[in-house]
């Protein structure tokens, strides 16, 4: 029997495999599965996006997409976001709201989330009422022209924790 001991431990990400037992077959096989496969049938999902300073000064012209369209019949549940800002060298200012969208949907908003002179963790908040819609990509935005960058090197990281839900 192997000792698990000495493996190393990873933080898996969705791609990885995973080494199961099919019961479904005779003599119960092993076989590999992804992570994201396994996590897909507790029905939640995470993902993480990561915004270089380049893709954080142009967010209200080019958008980011956080989660893409999950196909006809589905629509994408967000159930928390999470951003973390790491300071760069200046402070950005203008236009540093972040909305993550569904669609033309505002569905979460972070008051700011950009606009600091340190390094900040934070919830993005929702609006209230969600509206969603099907097979569309959740996206990362700021709702009025691009942010000011002042020569910041600022970057950005998104995790959203979500499920796919088929209609």
């Amino acid at each position: 029997m192997p000792n698990i001991n000495s493996y190393p431990t990873i933080t898996p990400t969705n791609g990885d495999l995973v080494l199961i037992s099919d019961i479904s077959s005779s003599g119960n096989p092993t076989k590999t599965a992804t992570a994201g496969s396994i996590a897909e049938l507790g029905e939640f999902s995470f993902d993480k996006t990561s915004l270089t300073s380049d893709q954080i000064k142009t967010l209200n012209t080019s958008p980011v997409i956080l989660i893409g369209a999950p196909g006809a019949g589905k629509v994408i549940v967000p159930i928390s976001i999470v951003s973390n800002f790491i300071y760069g060298t200046a402070t950005i200012t203008g236009n540093t709201n972040l909305n993550v969208t569904s669609g033309s949907n505002n569905v979460f908003t972070q008051a700011g989330g950009i606009g600091f002179a340190s390094s900040k963790t934070g919830l993005i908040s929702t609006l209230g009422d969600l509206f969603l819609d099907t097979n569309t990509a959740l996206s990362l935005k700021v709702p009025t022209g691009n942010p000011t960058m002042n020569g910041s090197t600022s970057t950005l990281d998104i995790y959203v924790y979500y499920r796919i839900l088929t209609l």
